[in-house]
């Protein structure tokens, strides 16, 4: 049974400056839910083209990820292995390689400086407190609650206005660019980290926890899964091509990662109580990679698969509908979308990250 429990991920501004308009929806073609050109150079494989440009920046040859580490319910070497996964995940379906991944430099910091511009992204839990007031991450989310009621032969539970999980964001760039032609730019320089944020909110676990939450993964393949990501951990260097076929692993078996434990505890106790509860904090339980993949697309440029902002580049596939109004696509059969927890990139989200790439290319050569 699947509870009324809404998780809501919400995607932060993305300001990359450029003298390019954003493009139009109407014109893109197999193209799904991403920010438009104009904004598209701050992303992960916006700074890969820039580098393969050539074009002068002030970051270097090094994308840097900075981890934070030390979270109470999830190990250092888990989450940062699936970190690494997710932008595998996400290079990969865009159509980039080893070489690639080899230009991004992912390590562990108890504390990742936000005014670190060398950094592209950091990779955070919030803090497990509020406890440092005006502290930035922690002012994102709130504590869960939930209130259950009684009916006439049923009982309901639901989260109290749903359940902020993470923000997402690209890095921001601006650019120079010479008086003689405006559209050739000098130089292109980071001024904001792009960062994926989780609640503190949350006890956050391993992908293999989610994988014995959902009952489709019982038996042989569950095991497998495990297995697999357990041999993960062990090695001393989990490569593109280790992380690429564990993946494809994933994607295979339409692993989707299993629903919040706590919820579910919680509603079984209220139900056999057969008593009413109203607005009861609580810590919901999840494992991380499934928010994880989400957050680090958003720093990627993807939107909101099922309810795309009106500035999103989309198009058609096999899974959308077109908004005859807005002329948008949209679609919940995405990691993107607020829907099952896939914890694997569907056909939708890689036509949507392949989309960036292509857009990435282009409006680099535009101003090289």
């Amino acid at each position: 049974m699947k509870f009324p429990l809404s998780p809501i991920f919400l995607l932060a501004s993305i300001v990359v400056g450029s003298s390019c308009g954003q493009l139009s929806p109407s014109t893109s073609s197999l193209e799904y839910a991403h920010s438009p050109g104009n904004r598209i150079l701050g992303t992960p494989i916006g700074h890969l083209e820039i580098l393969r440009s050539g074009m002068s920046n002030n970051f270097g040859d090094r994308l840097k990820i900075c981890v934070e580490s030390e979270k109470t319910t999830i190990s250092n070497a888990s989450l940062l292995m699936e970190t690494k996964l997710a932008y595998v995940m996400w290079l990969k379906s865009a159509g980039y390689s080893a070489v690639d991944f080899s230009k991004f430099e992912f390590f562990l910091s108890s504390k990742c400086n936000r005014q670190d511009l060398s950094i592209m992204t950091s990779i955070v839990i919030a803090d497990s407190s509020n406890a440092q007031v005006g502290e930035e991450y922690n002012t994102l989310f709130s504590p869960a609650a939930i209130s259950c009621q009684a009916l006439a032969g049923s009982f309901r539970c639901s989260s109290d206005g749903g359940i902020t999980l993470g923000w997402g964001a690209a890095a921001s760039l601006s650019h120079s660019y010479f008086v003689s032609n405006p559209e050739k730019w000098s130089n292109i320089s980071r001024n904001a980290q792009g960062f994926a944020i989780l609640s503190q909110y949350v006890d956050w676990t391993s992908l293999p926890a989610g994988i014995d939450g959902n009952p489709q993964l019982q038996g042989a393949v569950g095991e497998s899964l495990k297995a697999k990501y357990s041999h993960l951990l062990t090695l001393e260097n989990q490569n593109f091509e280790a992380l690429a076929a564990y993946a494809s692993e994933l994607e295979a078996a339409q692993a989707v990662s299993g629903e919040d434990t706590q919820f579910q505890s919680l509603f079984q106790q209220s139900a056999q109580a057969g008593s009413s509860i109203s607005s009861v904090t609580y810590r919901p339980k999840y494992a991380a990679f499934h928010v994880l993949l989400h957050e680090i697309g958003h720093t990627f440029g993807m939107m909101h698969a099922d309810n795309p902002k009106g500035d999103s580049v989309t198009g058609a596939s096999a899974t959308t509908t077109l908004d005859p109004i807005t002329r948008q696509y949209s679609t919940p059969i995405s990691t993107m979308a607020y829907a099952d927890q896939y914890v694997y990139l569907t056909a939708d989200d890689s036509l949507g990250i392949s989309s960036v790439a292509k857009t990435s290319r282009s409006e680099v050569a535009l101003h090289k």
